[in-house]
């Protein structure tokens, strides 16, 4: 649970606050995955890319979950990335998919 309390107005405020905090972060997963697909086109290491963005201002804690194997189909806690109907993030089949 979070420790800090921020009051934002009436009854009703906060869970407009999460749903505002759940569309960021639902872009932010967007920006992840098309980021990654755009490096395996490219004919990068999707997991070198994702480790190299950690360091800079791409860093987020939804890369993190990424880099960490912790977003995708292998029962982690974000949602599925789509690419050509098989998963883009996570290591569901031992890493990224070939594109």
């Amino acid at each position: 649970m979070g420790r800090t309390i921020t009051h934002l107005g009436p009854l009703g405020s906060g869970q407009v606050a999460k749903a505002v905090n759940q569309v960021v972060l639902c872009g932010t997963y967007l920006g992840v995955a098309e980021g990654i697909v755009l490096a395996m086109k490219a004919g990068l290491d999707p997991e070198a890319v994702v480790g190299a963005l950690a360091g800079g201002a791409a860093g987020s804690w939804v890369g993190a979950q990424a880099e960490d194997g912790d977003v995708g189909a292998d029962g982690g806690d974000g949602p599925v990335a789509q690419v050509g109907g098989r998963p883009a993030l996570g290591q569901d089949a031992g890493g990224f998919p070939e594109l």
